[in-house]
C-alpha cells in the first residue's frame, strides 16, 4: 500500500515538475518574443532614424548644390558682363585709333608738302642739313619755339611770314579733330547713363509742361531732346509757333483742309491789300 502511495506520489511530482518546466518554458518564449520584437522595433527605429538622415543630407547636399550652381551662374553672369564691357572697351579704342589714324592719313599730303618746304629753304638760304631742316620744321608745327635754330637770311625769314600761320594752322586743325573725337565719346557715354537712369518725379513734373498730371510723347520727347543738348529749347518753340500756324482748324493734326484753308487765307490776305492799295 505504501508502495503504490509512492509510485503515485512521485507520478504527480513528475507531471507537477512538467507542468512548471511547461510554464518556464512559455514564459522564456514569450520573454524572447517580446525581446525580439522590442528588438526589431528598436532596429526599425535606429533604420528609420538613419533613413531620415540620409534624407536630411541629402536635402542638404541638394541645397549646397544648388547654392554652389546659383553661385556659378552668378560668377558667369559677372564675367559674362566683364567681357562685355571689355569687348566694348576694346572696340571704343580700335575705334579710336582707327580714327586718329584717318585723320593723320588725309593731312599726310599736306604734312609732306609743309616738310618739303621745310627742308628746300632751309638748306638753299640757311645752309641746315635735312635733320635740322626737319627739327626746325617740327618745333613750328608744335608751336614750341626754342630759338636754338631761327631764320637769319632775309628769304628764309619771308618765308617763315607764311610758313609759320599755316603749318600752326595745320597742327591745330589736327589736334582739334583729336580731341573731337575723345569729346565725342564722352558724350556718347554720357547720353547712354542719362538714357539708362530711372526718371524721378522732379522730372515728370518738369515733362508736365501743359500741368495735365501726364506726359505725352511729345512731352517726353521734348524733354529728353532738349536735356540731352540735342536741340535748343528756343528751336522746339519756333517749331511749336509753325504747327499752330500751320493747325488752322485747331485739331492739333495737319490735315489736307488745314492746307486748303491756308491756300484760302493767303488769297483773302492778297486780295484785302490790293483792295487797300486801291
Amino acid at each position: 500500500m505504501k508502495g503504490v502511495r509512492n509510485r503515485s506520489s512521485r507520478r504527480l511530482m513528475k507531471i507537477f515538475d512538467t507542468i512548471k518546466n511547461d510554464n518556464e518554458s512559455d514564459q522564456i518564449s514569450d520573454g524572447i518574443t517580446a525581446n525580439s520584437t522590442s528588438a526589431s522595433s528598436v532596429s526599425n527605429s535606429y533604420l528609420e532614424s538613419l533613413s531620415k538622415n540620409d534624407d536630411d543630407k541629402l536635402s542638404t547636399m541638394n541645397q549646397d548644390e544648388k547654392s554652389i550652381i546659383n553661385q556659378n551662374s552668378y560668377l558667369e553672369s559677372l564675367s559674362k558682363n566683364d567681357d562685355d564691357k571689355l569687348s566694348t572697351m576694346n572696340q571704343d579704342e580700335k575705334s579710336i585709333i582707327n580714327q586718329i589714324g584717318s585723320i593723320f592719313v588725309s593731312q599726310l599730303p599736306v604734312l609732306c608738302l609743309i616738310l618739303s618746304l621745310a627742308i628746300f629753304f632751309g638748306k638753299k638760304f640757311e645752309g641746315w642739313c635735312t635733320a635740322t631742316s626737319i627739327y626746325y620744321c617740327w618745333t613750328t608745327l608744335a608751336t614750341v619755339g626754342y630759338g636754338d635754330y631761327s631764320p637769319q637770311s632775309q628769304p628764309m625769314r619771308l618765308f617763315a611770314v607764311f610758313f609759320i600761320p599755316f603749318s600752326v594752322a595745320i597742327a591745330g586743325e589736327m589736334i582739334g579733330r583729336i580731341a573731337t573725337i575723345f569729346a565725342n565719346r564722352e558724350e556718347a557715354r554720357a547720353e547712354q547713363r542719362f538714357l539708362a537712369r530711372e526718371l524721378t518725379m522732379q522730372d515728370l513734373i518738369v515733362m508736365d509742361t501743359d500741368n495735365s498730371g501726364e506726359v505725352s510723347f511729345n512731352e517726353f520727347l521734348t524733354f529728353m531732346l532738349v536735356t540731352m543738348q540735342k536741340v535748343e529749347q528756343d528751336t522746339v518753340d519756333e517749331l511749336k509757333v509753325v504747327f499752330t500756324g500751320l493747325n488752322l482748324d485747331g485739331s492739333g493734326t495737319i490735315k489736307k483742309d488745314d492746307l486748303i484753308l491756308a491756300v484760302k487765307k493767303r488769297k483773302e490776305q492778297k486780295l484785302g491789300n490790293r483792295t487797300a492799295r486801291k
